[in-house]
């Protein structure tokens, strides 16, 4: 019966597989023809062998080198623009990767003074939803609207700029860069759901709040191994990462992140459930007004809400507030293996310098004397994961991990990625 059954579930799979095809994208194709199913008759604009694919949920897009900045489809019962818009559970992938493949959002045609290009007609760069992957972009020039009906703050037309997830998609192995929005997500939005993997968000804008760099919400909203750096919120609430409803960040690198206004550094983390894990925070500035505070991470009505095995250490703000603030609390979060200054309240947390190897260089990596090595506790994630490097997050014979989103490895290491 076993063998019966593991045969009817591997023919069932094989019958799926057979079902998927491949449509093929080449920006200086010459001979595009529907249903563009090879490299001579693939589509020049991403949007359209999209629209075929979509047709079937497994079906892939493969997308050759070059800069994608034709085509566009509104989001759907919104108004922004998008220069891929995908709705579908499809794979849409490059085939060489950020460095080689990019899709380009444009300014509005008359946008605002002031405003950077915001307005309508302007262009986001991938609008995902329904289950969607993408896989190996840079999303770069992307621009949003400047208001939505009703005035009020809407993800869909005024954030996201780079990509916006819809409740669930995935996004891996993407540059977000030089993105213009209103608020709620200049490089990236996660709206409700779907995951950022091994993803560099860097020198994004936001003229209003809430998170130039990536805007999480929701209980299934995660980020792991990214590299969030150099994004900046002309307003409030996190000029790096905004962290809402649950969302959750592994892995990540948060440094850099400039803002002028109300706890405008490096996280905004507001409400419940939220949780970082071997993060390391650094470097990041809210500003100089008088309200300028939590410069690494500012948590507001946070309620079981927890950090571990982070590092938040040398951002500024105004006085004792440079790296942790907490306001309007419903529960203090619960620090675990921390290090930041001044020391937390819980196990495992140290005030002492973690010893990067050269933070006036950006490299934090940490130096071979720093006390967050083998400082760590573990955590269910971990097994088979791996730090910003690649190296493996769990010592192969103790087990034990680092402190932060770097694991220290000893010269002359043979390291094992997994």
């Amino acid at each position: 019966m076993q063998r019966l059954c593991a045969l009817i579930v591997g023919l069932m799979v094989a019958i799926q597989m057979a079902g998927a095809a491949t449509n093929y994208v080449d920006r200086y194709g010459t001979n595009p023809t529907p249903n563009y199913t090879n490299w001579v008759t693939a589509a020049t604009s991403i949007q359209d062998a999209v629209n075929v694919a979509m047709a079937t949920p497994g079906n892939t897009v493969l997308v050759s080198n070059g800069v994608y900045d034709t085509g566009w489809t509104k989001t759907p019962g919104f108004a922004l623009t998008n220069r891929v818009c995908v709705t579908n559970a499809i794979i849409l992938r490059s085939v060489n990767g950020p460095n080689y493949t990019s899709i380009k959002g444009a300014p509005a045609p008359n946008g605002l003074v002031g405003l950077e290009g915001m307005g309508t007609g302007a262009v986001r760069c991938v609008y995902l939803a329904g289950g969607a992957s993408l896989i190996g972009f840079t999303l770069t020039n992307g621009y949003a609207m400047t208001n939505s009906a009703g005035g009020s703050y809407v993800e869909e037309d005024m954030g996201g700029v780079g990509v916006f997830v819809a409740t669930s998609g995935s996004v891996s192995n993407c540059v977000m860069v030089g993105n213009y929005g209103r608020c709620l997500g200049g490089g990236a939005c996660l709206n409700g759901g779907g995951t950022l993997n091994n993803c560099i968000i860097s020198n994004n804008n936001l003229s209003a709040s809430y998170g130039a760099g990536v805007y999480l919400v929701g209980s299934s909203a995660k980020m792991n191994n990214c590299i969030v750096v150099g994004n900046h919120c002309e307003l409030n609430f996190g000029s790096g990462v905004c962290m809402e409803g649950g969302s959750e960040a592994n892995n990540c690198l948060i440094a850099g992140n400039i803002g002028v206004g109300t706890y405008c550094g490096g996280v905004f983390a507001w409400g419940s459930n939220i949780k970082l894990n071997s993060c390391t925070i650094i470097g990041n500035d809210s500003g100089i007004s008088e309200n300028s505070k939590g410069g690494g991470i500012a948590w507001y009505q946070s309620n079981a809400s927890s950090m571990t095995n982070c590092i938040v250490w040398g951002n500024f703000g105004v006085g004792s507030y440079s790296n942790i603030i907490s306001a309007n609390q419903v529960s203090a979060p619960t620090y675990g293996y921390t290090c930041s200054g001044p020391v937390q309240t819980g196990t495992g947390n140290t005030d002492s310098d973690p010893q990067f190897v050269g933070e006036a260089t950006g490299n934090y990596r940490l130096a071979e004397n720093s006390p967050c090595v083998n400082a760590g506790t573990y955590q269910s994630w971990m097994t088979g994961a791996a730090d910003l490097d690649g190296h493996q997050r769990l010592d192969k014979f103790s087990g034990i991990v680092d402190i932060g989103c770097y694991e220290y490895v000893p010269k002359g290491t043979i390291v094992t990625v997994p």
